[in-house]
């Protein structure tokens, strides 16, 4: 749903963060090839190799919030998933692109895998369980990092992202809790 955007974006966000400009990151450059082209960074996540003609160094964030509803939030429908896999398959087209995001939720339902998102593969989503897909799509996620030929230098951070997003992604799709004493400490979902 829209009103998901503005709280998945301060989460994605979180992650992406500041200018860096790293020569051993294709993102880095122009080109998306290390050592060819511009190095111009990424910041907030936007990189050089995405948009080589941004100037990356001085994008605002609102800049950056304009591009990732437009590019990123919009072109994989995020809008048209459950609270909770929209904020995971935003999280995966930034990181990923959308045709990434696309294709690790299709392997996960078992859709045609083609890394687009319409109405067949919406449909298959409203066929299951959100956690279940939440579940799935972040393993194949998690495998997919594994086939990077930069996974030994960036692996351990992208992994981490991983589980914090699916953990968090979790949450949002089961609901807020209801924190009173349940008579055992514990926390219970608020219908």
């Amino acid at each position: 749903m829209r009103e998901n955007f503005d709280h998945a974006f301060e989460l994605v966000i979180g992650v992406e963060g500041a200018f860096t400009d790293d020569r051993n990151d294709r993102g880095n450059w122009t080109s998306g090839v290390i050592g060819k082209g511009e190095r111009k960074g990424t910041k907030y996540g936007v990189s050089a190799m995405s948009y080589p003609d941004l100037d990356i160094k001085n994008l605002t964030l609102e800049q950056a919030k304009d591009i990732y509803f437009k590019d990123y939030w919009s072109k994989v429908r995020c809008d048209d998933f459950p609270t909770g896999l929209d904020y995971l398959m935003f999280d995966m087209s930034v990181n990923h692109g959308t045709d990434g995001a696309g294709r690790f939720l299709q392997m996960a339902i078992g859709a045609v895998i083609d890394g687009s998102i319409g109405p067949r593969t919406l449909e298959r989503v409203r066929l299951r369980n959100p956690v279940d897909i939440i579940t799935e799509t972040s393993v194949r996620r998690m495998m997919g990092y594994t086939e990077i030929k930069t996974f030994k230098d960036f692996g351990l951070g992208w992994t981490r992202r991983a589980f914090k997003v699916a953990a968090t992604a979790i949450d949002m799709a089961q609901g807020p809790l209801d924190q009173s004493n349940t008579g055992f400490g514990l926390f219970r979902r608020v219908a």
